[in-house]
């Protein structure tokens, strides 16, 4: 299947449902950086989806994400939460894994990681200084949904250890204290 490698998303994106900064119903998803606004307008029961900090209904695996400095924002229901990373599953059984959630706003009652955990599965996922969109402190439930929490602020050395690649693919921001993607955007001969 199809997977999206080394993408960035800062900015709003705002629908119905099934909304994701990278993807709604999506594929498999690598090293990829998201820093904005991901919000669900209506989101029902029988939806595919709900919000999703990275995808919405993930199809495959996502590696390697962060969602930093974003807003995530949309209902949650019965069937899946809204969620830092992947709201929910559409199709096969994909995981989450070595992403972080970092100094960004959830909706009340959302998940750092996952919106459910009916066939996804989380593998060393992390939070740090996320809050509920009423500014108050996120309150983990310490399940696989939430990963995590980073003790103290994290570090390059803690990404790397989460086998993130500082030559080739990220850069660390020490003024704002997580990575980045080392290139994203058009080049200027392509603009």
């Amino acid at each position: 299947g199809l997977t999206v490698v080394r993408t960035a998303f800062t900015g709003k994106v705002s629908a119905g449902n099934t909304v994701g900064g990278i993807g709604g119903v999506c594929c498999s998803v690598t090293d990829c950086f998201v820093s904005g606004t991901v919000q669900s307008l209506n989101v029902l029961s029988n939806s595919t989806g709900g919000t999703g900090g990275v995808v919405s209904a993930a199809k495959g695996d996502v590696q390697r994400c962060v969602v930093a400095a974003s807003r995530v924002s949309g209902t949650n229901n019965s069937s899946f939460s809204t969620a830092g990373i992947i709201s929910k599953r559409n199709g096969n059984t994909p995981s989450a894994k070595n992403c972080v959630m970092i100094a960004s706003l959830l909706q009340d009652g959302g998940k750092t990681i996952l919106g459910s955990t009916s066939n996804l599965s989380a593998d060393n996922n992390y939070w740090y200084g996320v809050k509920y969109l009423n500014e108050t402190d996120y309150v983990s439930d310490e399940t696989v949904q939430d990963g995590t929490a980073f003790a103290q602020a994290p570090t390059q050395a803690d990404f790397e250890a989460m086998e993130y690649d500082f030559t080739n693919v990220w850069k660390w921001n020490a003024e704002k204290g997580y990575p980045e993607l080392a290139a994203a955007g058009c080049a200027e001969n392509v603009k």
